[in-house]
This record gives C-alpha cells, sequence and structure tokens, in this order.
C-alpha cells in the first residue's frame, strides 16, 4: 500500500530515504503554517463579530433608553417622584452601564 511504501521509505537508512523524511518534514511544515494562518484568520473572524454583537448590544440598551424616556415624557403627570427617579435610574444604567443614584427604600 501506500502507507507502507511511505513508511519504509522513511526508515530506510540511505540518501532516499532521508530525502523522503526531508519531503515529509517539508510537507508537515506547510501544513502547520497553513493551519496557524486559518487560526488566525478565524481569531479576526470572531473579535469582529464580538465587536458587532457589542455595537448590537449598545444600541439595544439605547433603543431601550429612549423608550424609557419617553414613558417619563408621556406619564409624568400621574407618575409619583420615586417612580421617576427609578426609571431615571434604569436609564442611566442602560446608557452609563452603572447605577448613579441611590433610590430610597421600597415602599407599597
Amino acid at each position: 500500500s501506500i502507507d507502507m511504501a511511505k513508511e519504509l521509505a522513511m526508515v530506510e537508512n540511505n540518501d532516499k530515504g532521508r530525502e523522503v523524511r526531508r519531503y515529509f518534514i517539508k510537507c508537515e511544515k506547510s501544513l502547520r503554517a497553513g493551519v496557524e494562518i486559518l487560526a488566525a484568520k478565524d481569531a479576526e473572524k470572531m473579535r469582529q463579530r464580538a465587536r458587532l454583537l457589542d455595537i448590537m448590544n449598545r444600541n439595544a440598551r439605547t433603543r431601550q433608553a429612549r423608550m424609557l424616556k419617553f414613558v417619563v415624557e408621556f406619564f409624568k403627570e400621574i407618575l409619583s417622584d420615586v417612580s421617576l427617579l427609578a426609571i431615571a435610574d434604569e436609564i442611566l444604567l442602560l446608557t452609563a452601564g452603572k447605577r448613579l443614584v441611590d433610590l430610597p427604600a421600597e415602599t407599597e
């Protein structure tokens, strides 16, 4: 078989055996280099996808904040001060990524 011929050629202790071994070592190096190139391309694609997902996430949070702002503007006459403060805090959380207002203790 071809595999057996390769094995016999590689174990031969002569010039042809050395030539076959060098050929297969060269093939293996080329294959490894190709795999490394593909891995680098895959890593870059993953970084690009992560950036895109981050942008999409920020856009979604911005849309949520705008919706909450609309709720405040539409219902500002009937919402309590605590409700307005809670909604404002949620808008800040969506846009700034952290809570910036200390809310009062919950009440009935």
